[in-house]
């Protein structure tokens, strides 16, 4: 297999594109779009960012939101990534979005994103956000018939920095914990095979015994003797005694 070095570059797929919210300290809500974030526990999340207007309204509230991107939203989530909040005051209603304030932090909910992360700041140093993820809410919408989230409703977009592209996450292919049991599914056959086998108290085993071998005018013949010997597991693992 031939492969060609790109050198580093943070080529990881997929990569999310997050729309992290936040409030002035007058309660505008303000928007902008990262993509090098990463849960880094069960109630925690992981940002890299730089310096915005969103850490201004971080330092301010302790709080924000965090979206995924959507196929039908990606003009504006692309939008409050190029824009700067502190040049554009209203750059959150410019990209066609409308808040709601979340119920659990001060930190607005973008009504057209249908998932978010609600957090509360825990730290914010070298550039690096850390935010402890308080809630998870999702449009009713976005849900199956047992209320159960449905991924493949949410349309969620990912970000190519290679080619500097936005890509919708496709369909299911597998299920997680579950389908990598098929990898192993025949050696658990065979051994299931060989307890049976062997797990059986007392039987008959086939003994060869290569008796003769000789050469005569050229060629090879072999005797064998098949004889019918006892066979015992001491704790079924197949010892032969």
């Amino acid at each position: 297999m031939s492969r060609v070095n790109f050198g580093a570059k943070p080529n990881m797929y997929p990569l999310p594109v997050l729309i992290i919210a936040t409030y002035d300290k007058d309660g505008n809500p303000d928007a902008m779009n990262a993509a090098w974030g990463v849960v880094t526990d069960f109630n925690e999340i992981s940002i890299s960012m730089g310096d915005h207007k969103t850490t201004d309204n971080l330092a301010a509230t302790g709080a924000f939101t965090v979206s995924m991107a959507t196929e039908d939203t990606v003009v504006g989530c692309d939008y409050v990534g190029i824009e700067s909040g502190r040049k554009v005051p209203d750059k959150f209603a410019r990209a066609g979005f409308h808040a709601t304030k979340s119920e659990f932090v001060n930190a607005p909910l973008i009504d057209e994103l249908p998932m978010a992360l609600e957090c509360k700041v825990k730290s914010f140093d070298n550039g690096i956000l850390v935010g402890e993820i308080v809630n998870v809410s999702v449009d009713e919408r976005a849900l199956d018939e047992n209320g159960k989230l449905a991924v493949e409703k949410l349309h969620v977009i990912t970000f190519d920095y290679a080619n500097h592209g936005y890509y919708v996450l496709g369909e299911k292919v597998a299920s997680a914990f579950e389908d990598g049991k098929k990898s192993s599914k025949s050696g658990e056959t065979e051994s299931a095979a060989s307890r049976i086998f062997f797990g059986t108290r007392r039987f008959f085993a086939v003994s060869v015994r290569i008796l003769t071998l000789f050469v005569q005018n050229r060629r090879i013949g072999v005797k064998i003797l098949l004889k019918t010997v006892p066979f015992t597991t001491g704790t079924g693992a197949g010892q032969v005694v």
